[in-house]
């Protein structure tokens, strides 16, 4: 039984956990070069699992990115971080679909163009 528990989308993160999230939010002025998704993700039969992600804009899909494996792990929450590259996208609003095993799991809005959002 596969289940994403929490989803968060920050501007980086640290390389090994304990992880250190920089930048929570949903909201950008304009599109940064990137940003990292933290998922903690509920494996209880242990077993390997994929993981990716897909940027869309109402239902186009504009950007699709490569599956990571995560291999069975020793407990039963697993921590894991995309880094996702933005290149191209326009100030809009976005949604990240995060998918276990293919399916997506949940959808995440982010504003890349809010005009009261943090430098």
């Amino acid at each position: 039984m596969l289940k994403l528990v929490t989803a968060v989308v920050c501007e980086s993160a640290s390389e090994a956990a304990p992880y250190t999230l920089i930048r929570v939010r949903k909201r950008w002025r304009m599109p940064p070069t990137e940003i990292c998704v933290y998922l903690e993700v509920l494996n209880a039969t242990g077993e390997p699992y994929d993981v990716s992600a897909q940027i869309r804009r109402k239902s186009t899909v504009v950007a699709a990115f490569e599956t990571e494996l995560v291999l069975m792990s020793k407990r039963d929450l697993d921590e894991v971080i995309l880094t996702l590259p933005l290149e191209g996208l326009e100030p809009r609003t976005y949604g990240i679909n995060l998918l276990l095993n293919g399916t997506v799991a949940d959808t995440l809005w982010v504003d890349f163009g809010h005009p009261e959002a943090a430098i």
